[in-house]
């Protein structure tokens, strides 16, 4: 039967030194590549060593790989301490520093080539995201201040190293770009804020002038509204009316027409009373012309008999005659 052994690895000493001297070729070269995995091997065997970290991130930084590279500049520069000698400890940690700075400025430059500029891209009226996250600017100018003061320090303890002086100086120049960066990134950012404050005041203004003239609109369509209900009321009383006058009109005209007729029924008996009563002479007189019409009438035979008599007849008739 087969027992794990949690019992660590023994450092092998030999294979870290191969890996590192091969790292040391590959960088004179300068095949970062193969740096990179020279020293890879070399910190599996001997995970504290802060100079194979730092190395890392030299061969990482060289190949673009900048958050990789500042994350292994971070560990030796934690680590720096650890080392006994203290100036070997100190220019350890502000190379790392400087270097993590420079991290950070190739990993924020190389934001700013991928990133859209203010004036590309962005709707008009939507916020605009910074170019650069502010933290990551903000670490990278700390990054790039802790590198000034411990170059600077190294130089003013020991005049004679030019290279404390000069890599001071970079970081100086290092720190310049960083905040200039900064500068143009609030100004953008003030440029953005204006422009949004000024827009939103227009649209502010702009729906001020459209509610005003919905207000306006709104108030004409119920004055139109309420004339034409005048209007309507108005016509239906004049309807009502020109109804009424109607009704009244045909209703004097039918109470006419019946009391004429009315009239007209009640004539011919009144006026024959009224005549009998104004002339009744006439009356009498027509009756006589009647009665003597009758005796007319009955006389007229008696006469056409005598005409019918012989002369004779009259003569013995006649006295004279006789």
């Amino acid at each position: 039967m087969l027992f794990r052994s949690d019992t660590p690895k023994a450092f092998d000493a030999a294979a870290f030194r191969a890996a590192v001297r091969r790292s040391e070729a590959a960088m004179a070269s300068k095949d970062w590549t193969a740096a990179e995995t020279a020293l890879g091997e070399a910190l599996s065997l001997k995970p504290d060593s802060k100079e194979a970290a730092y190395n890392l991130g030299l061969a990482q930084y060289m190949q673009g790989k900048f958050p990789a590279a500042a994350k292994r500049f971070e560990e030796s520069a934690a680590g720096a301490s650890s080392i006994k000698d203290a100036r070997a400890s100190a220019d350890l940690a502000a190379r790392s520093m400087y270097n993590e700075g420079r991290a950070r400025y190739g990993e924020l430059l190389d934001m700013l080539s991928k990133a859209p500029s203010p004036a590309q891209g962005a709707n008009v009226g939507q916020p605009q995201q910074p170019a650069l996250p502010p933290e990551k600017l903000k670490e990278a100018i700390q990054l790039a201040q802790n590198a000034l003061t411990h170059f600077k320090d190294a130089a003013i303890a020991n005049p004679a190293d030019q290279d404390s002086a000069a890599n001071a100086e970079t970081s100086l120049q290092l720190l310049k770009k960083l905040r200039e960066i900064e500068r143009q990134q609030q100004r953008q950012q003030q440029q953005q804020q204006d422009q949004q404050k000024k827009q939103q005041d227009q649209k502010q203004k702009d729906q001020q002038k459209q509610d005003s003239k919905q207000n306006q609109q709104q108030k004409q369509d119920q004055q139109q509204q309420q004339d034409q209900k005048q209007q309507d009321q108005k016509d239906q009383q004049q309807d009502k009316s020109d109804q009424q006058k109607q009704q009244q009109q045909q209703s004097k005209s039918d109470q006419q027409q019946q009391q004429s007729a009315d009239n007209q029924s009640k004539q011919d008996p009144s006026d024959q009373s009224q005549d009998q009563k104004q002339d009744p002479q006439q009356d009498q007189k027509s009756q006589q012309q009647q009665q003597q019409q009758q005796k007319n009438q009955q006389s007229k035979p008696q006469d056409s008999d005598q005409k019918d008599q012989k002369p004779e007849e009259q003569k013995d008739k006649d006295p004279k005659n006789s």
